[in-house]
């Protein structure tokens, strides 16, 4: 038995989705099952159920820092963007904003 790697876009082009099943697929489904049997045949093995959505999950955001602050923040150790979303909130919560 021989094991052949593909990437996702190999993968499109063997198994293409028309635009009605990508709409449904992208839909909530009532279970796992329910999403299988609609997936093309030799596609569903490659489905996995990701985490449910949070109700107000984080939202990833781009602005630029100073060298030096980065550096700095990243000196405080692992999750320092964590830390760094704990003291926003704590100015903003002192201004009355939040």
């Amino acid at each position: 038995m021989t094991i052949t790697r593909i990437n996702s876009r190999e993968i499109r082009k063997k198994y293409p989705l028309d635009r009605g099943l990508k709409k449904r697929i992208s839909e909530v489904v009532d279970t796992d099952e329910d999403l299988l049997e609609e997936m093309p045949k030799g596609l569903s093995g490659l489905y996995r159920p990701g985490r449910p959505k949070k109700e107000n999950a984080k939202r990833a955001v781009s602005f630029r820092l100073d060298p030096d602050v980065i550096e700095g923040l990243k000196k405080t150790g692992p999750n320092w963007t964590s830390r760094v979303n704990e003291v926003m909130r704590q100015h903003l919560f002192k201004l009355g904003l939040i």
